[in-house]
């Protein structure tokens, strides 16, 4: 009894720990950052502001990058640079860049910074193509369960 209690909690560790550092957390936890980073650089170095302008996913440069919050931003130009310095909050991805689907299901999980959606103004991430297709299905409902999880 007491070797199997032992190994339900060592499992339950070491799955938990697993999901924590492949950044699949639930929301409740309050673990995850408020924007997807790796190394303190959002977005895995994507300029977010190229996805509205020039409607394509782009990496930045060191040479182009501002920190806000608790994050570096990258960007391809200064020209993008200085828009996301006059508007930060019109460019920063809903839901932190984090998977919109799997946030609906309350939990976090890196995006894929190709698959993406603008709508209403606003950047959407999934963490692959068949994700994003399941959200578009069902996109109001998705949004809805994203929204509730999210804590801004």
């Amino acid at each position: 009894m007491k070797f199997t209690f032992y190994l339900i909690l060592t499992l339950l560790f070491f799955g938990a720990a697993t999901l924590y550092f492949m950044d699949i957390v639930p929301t409740s936890f309050g673990l995850h950052s408020k924007t997807y980073t790796s190394s303190n650089v959002a977005m895995d170095g994507f300029d977010i502001v190229n996805y509205f302008s020039k409607r394509n996913a782009k990496k930045g440069t060191v040479m182009f990058s501002h920190k806000f919050g608790d994050s570096y931003w990258f960007f391809k130009s200064g020209a993008n640079m200085k828009s996301f310095i006059g508007k930060p909050k019109r460019y920063i991805p809903q839901f932190g860049g984090y998977c919109t689907y799997t946030m609906g299901s309350g939990y976090t999980h890196p995006p894929d910074p190709n698959v993406w959606r603008l709508y209403n103004g606003r950047l959407y991430f999934f963490k692959d193509e068949e994700t994003k297709n399941l959200a578009l299905a069902d996109w109001k409902n998705v949004l809805d369960n994203a929204k509730l999880h999210w804590d801004e």
